[in-house]
């Protein structure tokens, strides 16, 4: 499986990229320095997109919503804030897995299955 990997750091990517081949993964992907995601989807035609950001980001959530509208594929985001309305906003711009890092569920907290 070909998996295209967009990270906002590039040690966390050379890690994550080690564990996704340990899993199995063939082909990772990156998008190339000042490409859109949804160019590099487009470009790189995965069957998997991993996004990991720092914080919830409108464009990149655009180019996710436009991007499952030209070329379908699942894709995965790992965010390190807690972002409630923005996850929801993933939801319904077709994102298949929201996972905040290190977040513990406790009150106030809410599992969504899709």
């Amino acid at each position: 499986m070909k998996v295209l990997l967009a990270h906002t750091e590039p040690e966390r990517a050379r890690i994550l990229e080690a564990h996704l081949a340990s899993a199995g993964v063939t082909e990772t992907v990156r998008p190339q320095p000042g490409e859109s995601l949804t160019g590099a989807i487009a470009r790189t035609t995965p069957g998997l997109v991993v996004v990991a950001i720092a914080r919830p980001d409108r464009d990149m959530l655009d180019g996710i919503r436009l991007a499952a509208h030209r070329d379908p594929c699942p894709v995965a985001i790992f965010v390190d804030v807690v972002a409630p309305t923005f996850m929801e906003a993933a939801v319904e711009a077709s994102v298949r897995s929201y996972t905040v890092v290190g977040a513990a569920i406790g009150a106030g907290c809410a599992i969504r299955v899709i």
